[in-house]
Formats: C-alpha cells, structure tokens, sequence
C-alpha cells in the first residue's frame, strides 16, 4: 500500500476553510459568546481564501452564522488579525 501526501489545491482549500472555522470559534469563546449564539461575520481575506469560503456550503452552519461579509467592519464587536497557511487575514464578529 502507497500512501499519497501529495497536497491537491482542494485540500489545500479544505485546510484553510478548517482553519478559518477554528479562528472563529476561538473568537466565539474569546469574545464571551455561546456555540448557540448566532454571529455576523466580517472576513478580509485574500481572494483564494475567499473563494474557498464561498464554495464551502457548510462554513456558515459550521460558524453558526446568519452572515458572511467579506469586508473590514467597525461593526465588529470583536476581531482578531492572523494568517492561515501565508495569507493574512483579519475576521470579525457580532452577536445577531
């Protein structure tokens, strides 16, 4: 048997998407809220991350967001600056 570690560009997607997800939810706790607590949330994000965002059906449930804005905002009441794989990133978050 051959074990395949070739990263493909959907996994590398997958990845990132995961990730994004963890910062969020690390956000979530940060900023006081309940996992059954809905959010907005405020993505700036490099393009290829955006994308991958966009086709993942499952990232707003995952977040339990009523709103994904790709968009800095002063709205935020909590936001944090990070990188997932090399790309920098900014999210934010408001309680619905």
């Amino acid at each position: 048997m051959v074990l395949d570690t070739k990263i493909t560009p959907a996994l590398e997607k997958e990845g990132w998407v995961r990730d994004l997800v963890r910062s969020v939810q690390g956000l979530r706790q940060d900023a006081g809220l309940r996992p059954h607590d809905k959010i907005n949330i405020f993505l700036s994000v490099p393009a290829p991350l955006q994308s991958a965002v966009e086709s993942d059906k499952q990232f707003a449930v995952d977040i339990n967001a009523t709103d994904v804005h790709f968009k800095k905002s002063e709205k935020a009441e909590a936001g944090l600056s990070t990188k997932i794989g090399n790309q920098e990133i900014w999210l934010g978050l408001k309680k619905s």
